[in-house]
């Protein structure tokens, strides 16, 4: 049957039409260059577990074709902090090694497209390479004078020193894209015995001193709400005190019947 025509079901049943083929002139929708940063909080559990989440860590990085670029680790191996580049498809490993080590406090992954980044870097440096084949041509024909001849020779020179300079920066701007930078930051939580007696002291001063701050606002703002009845209240004692000292005066002045 032709594209586009309708086919009778057997048995009597409802027609369907068949689907066109898809057009292969369609245009391809283009790749986005993505640079993937991912940082996460994660509190040990384990009393080796510093150390052997870095080595698990640099394994899986080395497994995905990456590499540690930056490992700190602190006294005993305890505290540390890594910077691994790896695929952005190994964040779900990475997610599952560090949950095995202890939970994971804080995370925060940021995408940044850098597509027409790629595209400039990428078109810079095929322009410059263009260049320096035009001036090695030049060069190569030698129908100019000495002076001629030299100055093609230290354009070409600038030319390959500024290739080189982009070279380099292409490779950074595609490293970003092609692996991601996944930051941890590893510590065992203290316990409080752990806490050094002045660090403690300082939080107990400074609670009571938060404490003392509380309760005075409170009595200040307690005598403001109730200031004005505690006024009417006494206004109206003293009237009572004085009606009924003016009344027993006046009863003692009354003559005796």
């Amino acid at each position: 049957m032709g594209c586009g025509k309708a086919e009778r079901a057997p048995s009597g049943g409802v027609s369907v039409a068949s689907s066109p083929a898809p057009s292969q002139g369609m245009p391809k929708a283009t790749q986005r260059s993505l640079e993937v940063t991912a940082s996460f909080d994660v509190e040990l559990s384990g009393a080796d577990a510093g150390a052997n989440l870095s080595r698990s860590l640099s394994a899986l990085a080395s497994e995905s074709g990456g590499y540690v670029e930056q490992l700190e680790l602190g006294d005993g191996s305890r505290d540390g902090r890594m910077v691994v580049r790896a695929p952005a498809s190994e964040l779900g490993r990475v997610r599952e090694l560090l949950a095995s080590n202890g939970p994971v406090a804080h995370e925060v992954t940021t995408t940044k497209d850098a597509t027409d980044a790629i595209a400039d870097i990428d078109a810079r440096v095929k322009s410059a390479t263009l260049e320096e084949t035009r001036i090695q041509k030049l060069l190569d024909e030698r129908t100019g004078s000495l002076a001629d001849v030299l100055a093609t020779e230290k354009a070409l020179a600038e030319v390959r020193e500024n290739i080189e300079r982009l070279e380099a920066e292409q490779r950074v701007a595609h490293g970003r894209v092609d692996l991601a930078t996944i930051i941890v930051s590893f510590k065992y939580p203290l316990a409080a015995s752990d806490v050094p007696f002045v660090h403690r002291a300082g939080v107990a001063a400074s609670d009571g001193i938060t404490f003392a701050k509380d309760v005075a606002t409170g009595g200040i703002m307690l005598a403001l709400r109730a200031g004005p009845t505690f006024l009417i209240l006494g206004a109206f004692a003293f009237a009572c005190v004085r009606l009924a000292r003016k009344l027993l005066k006046a009863q003692k002045k009354a003559p005796m019947t």
